[in-house]
């Protein structure tokens, strides 16, 4: 089976956090197509958890959605700096939290069909809290505390449906399962 070939790219929108492109490429059978992809820098996810399998999410308002929605902590990752910095950071942004210890889960691409954003996904586990928040100027956060199980009934219902926050806590509760954590 022969690959997909890109032929050029051209950007034809840049913003702050996001780059498009028309990309045109060569298709196996030698005709040429046109598409549109986005660049995206990466971004972080992490589910803080207790000893007891405790977790804290955030509830905040999501404009796009039109609703406050449940999820993981989640950031973006900043020019040059590496997502286990990161996810660090925007723990103690949003929530106040510091984590002793930070496990890094795996890497999961968004949307892979049209863009390069890809979320890293982490556990955090030895919390403290040094209640030192700093909210960007889009962000009202809540700091919900619920049980994993709770957490995974939640998915399952569709209440928590954001693809990083599913993707992390349904892993986190498997590897549990499992003893691997």
């Amino acid at each position: 089976m022969k690959d997909i070939k890109v032929i050029s790219q051209k950007p034809v929108l840049k913003s702050e956090l996001f780059t498009v492109f028309d990309t045109y490429l060569k298709l196996p059978d030698g005709s040429e197509k046109k598409h549109q992809d986005v660049k995206r820098d990466d971004a972080i996810s992490v589910l803080p958890i207790c000893g007891t399998n405790e977790v804290f999410l955030i509830r905040q308002y999501r404009y796009l959605l039109g609703k406050r929605d449940l999820e993981v902590i989640a950031g973006m990752v900043n020019k040059g700096e590496d997502p286990d910095k990161t996810v660090r950071r925007e723990l103690e942004e949003e929530t106040g939290i510091k984590a002793g210890k930070i496990e890094k889960l795996g890497v999961i691409n968004s949307a892979a069909s049209i863009s390069t954003w890809r979320q890293h996904l982490y556990i955090a586990k030895d919390l403290t809290f040094d209640g030192k928040i700093h909210w960007d100027d889009t962000e009202n956060i809540e700091l919900v505390k619920m049980s994993l199980p709770e957490a995974v009934n939640k998915v399952l219902s569709g209440e928590i449906d954001t693809a990083s926050s599913i993707n992390v806590i349904l892993w986190v509760d498997k590897l549990l399962q499992q003893n691997k954590l």
